[in-house]
């Protein structure tokens, strides 16, 4: 959280004093009575709104960290967090934070609306994951319970199909341990939503 809030003051300060240039040079002012249609104005103009657009975008970029696609693993989640933990609910981190994530996230706003609110993952948390899952493959994480034992032990959503459900959860579960890599290579941290 402090890393975020440190990298959004930086981004926020480059941003304001390139959009402050902008507001100096007037072009804001002469944008507006052009109605805001960039090719509208004079050459001269039109070359300083890029040049400042495109210092703005670079500025974005440099303060933007590289952000993995999002994903889900859909119904797999509760079979995963079991297969890890061999527990339904809980369990002893890091295994347990896989899945569920750890620190809760308050519900600001109601963004969660009725759903289960965002859990976070520090980037060192992110690290230690990628560690533990580099040392754990698909094939003996299913070797930890058969789909008999997790439909016993109500895992949600474990059909009686042994073979599509193993695939299915190897699937979603390499999905999971090369998201957990990519986010460690570039030191990210990770929101978890169950909802």
């Amino acid at each position: 959280m402090k890393q975020f809030a440190v990298w959004a003051g930086r981004n926020d300060a480059k941003s304001r004093a390139i959009t402050g240039e902008y507001t100096k040079l007037g072009l804001h002012e002469r944008l507006g009575a052009v109605g805001h249609d960039p090719d509208r104005l004079s050459e001269a103009d039109r070359r300083l709104f890029e040049e400042q657009n495109s210092r703005l975008e670079a500025a974005r970029e440099e303060f933007s960290p590289p952000m993995p696609e999002c994903f889900d693993i859909d119904k797999s989640w509760q079979a995963i967090h079991f297969l890890l933990t061999g527990q339904v609910e809980g369990g002893s981190p890091p295994l347990a934070w896989v899945v569920l994530g750890d620190a809760e996230l308050p519900d600001v706003g109601s963004y969660a609306r009725d759903g289960d609110p965002l859990r976070m993952l520090s980037a060192a948390q992110v690290q230690t994951i990628a560690k533990e899952l580099v040392n754990i493959s698909a094939e003996q994480l299913l070797s930890r319970a058969t789909v008999a034992e997790m439909i016993a032990k109500d895992v949600h959503y474990v059909s009686e199909d042994e073979m599509t459900e193993r695939d299915y959860i190897s699937h979603h579960y390499e999905r999971l341990r090369n998201f957990y890599t990519e986010a460690a290579e570039r030191k990210n941290a990770v929101l978890v939503c169950l909802g």
